[in-house]
């Protein structure tokens, strides 16, 4: 999976980085789709974000091809740090809406997950790749820049992983990505389960789902999960 995954990817990323401008103050680093241990195609969840905020440290202007490394692509660290912070740094998992939803959606779609290796069955992308090195989601002028080539990276991760399910978790950012990859129109024939900003909109595209719904921040998370699972087991 990984050497497949660089091979497709590595121009992309290599173009991308070379293209698209730092933060004004807090350089920029990159992003690599990441997945774990008991994922297996066509049976496993892509979760996708809109960016991290902030990913590692600053990093020089040569992109030397590391984005795929095991290290870079190994997911577990989403659970090492879900309770406590790595040392020198207060961050961590359970702090944070988008993880605690990642984590409920994975304990309820993969019925032998556990608390411990919850994680272990997903694929985690994000669909802006190059971000502030420190801290803050990409600028405008960042966005700009990469959405392209991010597009056409989704689309070839979307290949590679060949995942039974797509769930957006990007607040209406994940339109113009859709619209490229499979139709203009698919976005406007999506159907709405639930009601406010908890509702998820999905529909059926190659034999899996694609779910959209809102970035949890601040919203009701039980709500979105049941959403979200109502659509996984029922529709």
């Amino acid at each position: 999976m990984r050497t497949r995954l660089a091979q497709a990817l590595s121009p992309i990323y290599r173009e991308m980085w070379e293209h698209t401008p730092g933060h004004p103050t807090k350089g920029k680093a990159i992003f690599s789709p990441q997945w774990g241990s008991k994922w297996s195609p066509n049976n496993g969840i892509m979760i996708v974000g809109k960016a991290t905020n902030g990913w590692g440290h600053n990093i020089d202007d040569t992109f030397d091809g590391d984005a795929f490394s095991s290290k870079a692509t190994d997911i577990t660290w989403v659970q090492d740090t879900f309770y406590r912070p790595e040392e020198n740094h207060h961050w961590y998992g359970n702090k944070s809406a988008f993880f605690r939803v990642q984590k409920k959606i994975s304990l309820t779609a993969n019925p032998n997950s556990n608390d411990n290796d919850w994680e272990q069955w997903l694929v985690f992308t994000d669909l802006y790749k190059i971000v502030p090195a420190e801290d803050g989601n990409p600028t405008t002028r960042m966005i700009d820049a990469q959405r392209d080539l991010c597009i056409e990276s989704l689309r070839r991760e979307i290949e590679i992983f060949a995942p039974r399910a797509i769930v957006f978790l990007t607040s209406f950012w994940e339109t113009s990505f859709i619209q490229r990859i499979i139709s203009e129109s698919f976005v406007h024939q999506l159907i709405t389960i639930g009601d406010g900003n908890t509702a998820c909109r999905y529909g059926i595209w190659e034999d899996r789902k694609i779910i959209c719904t809102s970035h949890p921040q601040g919203k009701r998370e039980d709500e979105i999960v049941a959403n979200i699972a109502r659509i996984l087991t029922t529709v």
